[in-house]
């Protein structure tokens, strides 16, 4: 049996649930996780026709529906969970796609396009799509991009930030989001990875 032949998930409640991959059966509820490998254990799936004295029980298993995109937990457990090289290397990459470079970007525009277009508009746009497009963050996406859009133009319009100053400070907010998604991914990847290895 193979790593990714259930799926595992912390229902509202706290139950615990399995399903089969193979067969996308719901093979149990619990709320321990020995009773729940037990079930995966006696679980016969009729796309993987074995006995089960061949089939040790092995899951994946998800943590409770967070704020946090499900998507980027299965990234981090289905890779094997986390360690600290890979996390920090992760952390580098978000901080150069969502503010390094989106920053240096809207420096540029705004030296030929209008501080509105250049930088106001255009900020968060980097931060904001990721959360909304690749997270699964839809409104949380867009609303904090309306949101940030109009703090900054009125920061700029009222002549409390200056120019040079707002083009740095547009892509933070979406980052240290994109930061937080990172860690507690690469957190709850190392939970799961713990869980998975005292339930076998």
């Amino acid at each position: 049996m193979g790593f990714l032949d259930y799926y595992r998930r912390t229902n509202d409640d706290g139950s615990l649930e399995t399903i089969c991959t193979g067969c996308f059966a719901t093979v149990g509820r619990a709320n321990a996780l020995a009773l729940l490998a037990q079930m995966e254990a006696e679980h016969l799936c009729p796309a993987r026709p074995r006995s089960r004295a061949d089939r040790p029980a092995s899951a994946v298993f998800v943590p409770r529906a967070t704020p946090f995109p499900a998507g980027m937990d299965r990234f981090f457990i289905n890779s094997g969970g986390m360690h600290l090289p890979q996390t920090l290397l992760m952390l580098c990459a978000g901080v150069l796609c969502f503010y390094i470079f989106p920053s240096v970007i809207e420096v540029e525009l705004v030296k030929h396009l209008s501080v509105w277009i250049g930088c106001i508009l255009v900020g968060d746009l980097a931060g904001c799509s990721f959360l909304s497009l690749v997270c699964g963050l839809k409104k949380t996406g867009v609303l904090l991009y309306l949101f940030l859009t109009a703090s900054e133009g009125s920061l700029y319009e009222l002549r409390i930030v200056p120019r040079s100053g707002l083009v740095w400070m547009a892509d933070l907010v979406p980052t240290l989001l994109v930061v937080a998604l990172i860690v507690a991914a690469s957190y709850r990847a190392a939970h799961s990875q713990t869980e998975r290895l005292a339930a076998s």
